[in-house]
């Protein structure tokens, strides 16, 4: 079959258009259905986009088909509506892009280059007001009480500057504190002197763990993993969730450094 020269010129010199970041080069038809074949690349740098979702839109604007681009920013679709189309190009970080209407006519293959440009986003700016070694809401409820209850408070800031040796050299500081020893060695138990033996309830992370004689708390939290420590030496000031029979005794509260 022969071509003839001006043929074969208008196809190779085939119309180009460039509207909102489409080129579109478009081919004589030969069948009925319409090969879009096409590429997304980033406007300023003409590097392909990969992972881009291109859609393809009726005239009424009904969703057709969805494709995803590869790594050299292809894609391509087979499409039947000869009545024309739309492609609609989206992904994180850059602007949604909408081709013009594609009118096919009598052309069966279409190439297609879409441009995106990158969506900067612009983030407010970080201000840094305050920091705390725990985020803990149970911490948030110690440094409350400690704010506002009648206890006497031991904090982090407190243990750093003492550098004890055991967590009852810390309640040696509190002001109505007795240390009594609890058998052999280093073993205390705090007291307020008013009832013989009658020792002060302990808690450890909302746990009573004293129950009975020859416990110490020394033997279970150093200091170095106490973020902070309440002491109420009396019934009346005891919080709520403290209160029970023994509470006349007074209560010890250790808070550890969990999740610092």
């Amino acid at each position: 079959m022969r071509v003839s020269m001006r043929s074969l010129a208008h196809w190779l010199t085939a119309t180009t258009l460039c509207v909102a970041g489409l080129a579109v080069v478009w081919a004589p038809a030969v069948g009925q259905t319409v090969r879009v074949k096409g590429r997304v690349i980033e406007d300023e740098s003409e590097l392909p986009i990969d992972g881009v979702r291109v859609t393809l839109i009726s005239i009424d604007d009904r969703r057709l088909e969805i494709a995803y681009t590869d790594e050299l920013g292809s894609f391509e679709f087979a499409v039947r509506y000869r009545s024309g189309v739309k492609l609609r190009a989206d992904r994180i970080g850059y602007k949604e892009t909408l081709t013009p209407t594609l009118h096919f006519d009598d052309h069966d293959f279409f190439r297609v280059e879409i441009r995106m440009k990158v969506d900067a986003v612009l983030l407010a700016p970080l201000e840094v007001v305050g920091r705390s070694r725990s985020f803990s809401p149970v911490h948030a409820n110690f440094e409350h009480r400690r704010l506002t209850g009648s206890g006497w408070y031991i904090t982090r800031s407190d243990i750093e500057e003492l550098k004890p040796s055991y967590v009852t050299d810390l309640l040696a500081t509190v002001p109505g504190v007795r240390l009594v020893s609890s058998g052999s060695g280093h073993r205390r138990m705090p007291t307020f002197g008013r009832i013989p033996g009658c020792y002060a309830q302990v808690y450890v992370d909302g746990f009573q763990i004293n129950r009975g004689p020859g416990f110490t708390i020394d033997d279970v939290v150093l200091p170095g993993s106490v973020e902070g420590i309440e002491v109420y030496r009396g019934l009346a000031t005891v919080p709520a969730e403290y209160l029970s029979p023994d509470a006349i005794c007074g209560v010890v509260a250790i808070w550890t450094r969990r999740g610092s």
